[in-house]
This record gives structure tokens, C-alpha cells and sequence, in this order.
């Protein structure tokens, strides 16, 4: 019997020797894929929704870097259309900046969020002109990139002298984001008064109610300043955007940027 005992703990021993082997072979064959931004950051935001992040975590969101949110000033060429030149010359300007962003876009996609190029279109007229211009495909690839926000629309067809537009006027101008927002299931949340100091009486309701969450004033000298935001200029034109952003980084500065630059202790670059 206790030669039994014996046999039966010896073979149960082997057995258990044998798998442990096996363990460490098997860790080891395992590599992880790595764990990109953006994964990451979905992840912790699962888990927080979830409540499975530490309350401590969640509750000091200042030094939590996948719960912050970043905004970013996109460049934009402030269309005053047909002041300098006739429709078609516009709108082949809107699709041929719509082309090269869209292609800077695809060039900086994998740099690090703050560096990758970004574009505002200052109306939605732009994103009508590419799609009745380009080939569906064409137009899909815009529709993405707006998506993952490297493009911005907003719902405004144009800027435009809103104090003296009429209710109706505004809401129409509307019709067109709304139905790509129902047709790829997008949408625009940003509207804006350009180079206003404020918005005309009743503008902010009838743009709530068709859905905008922000609306960006333009640059005027205004008090508005967006402080969890990045801004890159290369010239003193760029001075009164620089100034409107908590985080302002001048590249290969011309001299008038360089003294204003050292003036407001802001960042400095130098790029190939």
C-alpha cells in the first residue's frame, strides 16, 4: 500500500514537475503587442466609467495623463469669399488646401498628438465644394478625417456678418452638416462668430439646439484665451493667435517673433 502511495505521489509529482516546465516556456512565448495612445487611452477611460480606476486616480485628473483632454488650434485661412477673387478661384482653393492637409494629415500621423497637422475649414460650404468636386472615395477620405479630427467643420456655411442675418438664414445654412451627420453618423459640434467680442442676441440657442457644444470667437484682440491648448508659428502675424493659447511654440521664428517670444517666455524651436 505504501509502495502505492508512493507510485501514485511520484506520478502526480511528475505530472506537476511537467507542467511547471512548461509554464516558463509558455510566459515566455507570449510578447505583448504594444499598447498604442490611443488604445490606451480608450482603455482608461473604460475602466474609469467602469469604476474600476482608483478614486484617488479619477479624482486628481490634473496629473492623469489618459484622463486630460487636449484642444488644438487648427490653421485656417479666414475665408472672406469672393473679396479677392471670383467663385471658382475659391472654390478651387478650398479643394486644393482640403488636398494638402488632408495629405499632411496622412504624413503626421504618427507623430505624437501635438505635433500632427490639423486644418479648420471656417465653414461648411468647403466640405460641400469638395463633395460635389471629388469622387466618392475622395470624399470618404475627407469624412474620416474629420471623424478622427484632424479636419475640423463647423456648422456654419460661412462667416458671415451674423448680427445682421436673419433667424432663418442661420438655420439653413445648417441643413447641409446635418445631413452628412445622419448620412456617416458624424458630428459637428463647433460653430463659431467671427472677430466678435460677443454673439448677437439668440444665436447661442439656435446653435444648441442644432447640436454645437463650442463656439470659437475668432481672433480679435478678444479676452478669450484657451488655456489647455497648443499653437505653432513661424511669423509675427502668428502673435495674436500665440497669445490666445497656454501653450505657444514658435518654429524657426522670424526676428519680430523671436523678441516677442523671449518677451512672454514662451518655447522656441529650430526645425530641419
Amino acid at each position: 500500500m505504501d509502495k502505492k502511495t508512493n507510485l501514485e505521489r511520484s506520478t502526480s509529482d511528475s505530472s506537476l514537475s511537467k507542467s511547471v516546465s512548461k509554464q516558463p516556456k509558455l510566459m515566455m512565448n507570449i510578447t505583448p503587442s504594444p499598447l498604442s495612445r490611443k488604445r490606451f487611452l480608450e482603455t482608461s477611460l473604460a475602466l474609469a466609467a467602469a469604476g474600476l480606476l482608483p478614486k484617488a486616480v479619477i479624482e486628481n485628473r490634473g496629473n492623469s495623463l489618459f484622463l486630460s483632454k487636449q484642444i488644438y488650434l487648427a490653421l485656417d485661412d479666414h475665408t472672406d469669399y469672393i473679396w479677392t477673387a471670383d467663385s471658382e478661384t475659391y472654390h478651387q482653393a478650398f479643394i486644393n488646401m482640403l488636398d494638402h492637409y488632408l495629405d499632411l494629415a496622412d504624413t503626421t500621423q504618427n507623430e505624437d498628438p501635438q505635433y500632427q497637422s490639423r486644418w479648420n475649414c471656417d465653414g461648411n460650404f468647403w466640405m460641400w465644394i469638395y463633395e460635389t468636386n471629388k469622387t466618392k472615395a475622395e470624399f470618404n477620405r475627407l469624412i474620416e478625417r474629420i471623424r478622427d479630427g484632424h479636419i475640423s467643420i463647423p456648422l456654419n456655411t460661412l462667416s458671415v456678418c451674423l448680427g445682421g442675418v436673419p433667424a432663418e438664414a442661420v438655420l439653413r445654412g445648417m441643413y447641409y452638416p446635418g445631413r452628412i451627420e445622419r448620412r456617416y453618423n458624424l458630428r459637428f459640434h463647433l460653430a463659431y462668430s467671427m472677430e466678435n467680442q460677443t454673439l448677437p442676441f439668440g444665436l447661442g440657442a439656435l446653435w444648441a439646439g442644432s447640436g454645437a457644444k463650442y463656439s470659437w470667437k475668432g481672433i480679435c484682440g478678444c479676452a478669450s484665451k484657451v488655456e489647455d491648448a497648443w499653437y505653432y508659428g513661424d511669423s509675427i502675424s502668428d502673435l495674436p493667435v500665440l497669445k490666445t493659447v497656454g501653450f505657444p511654440v514658435c518654429v524657426n521664428p522670424d526676428k519680430k517673433l523671436i523678441k516677442a517670444a523671449k518677451e512672454n517666455s514662451w518655447k522656441i524651436c529650430y526645425w530641419k
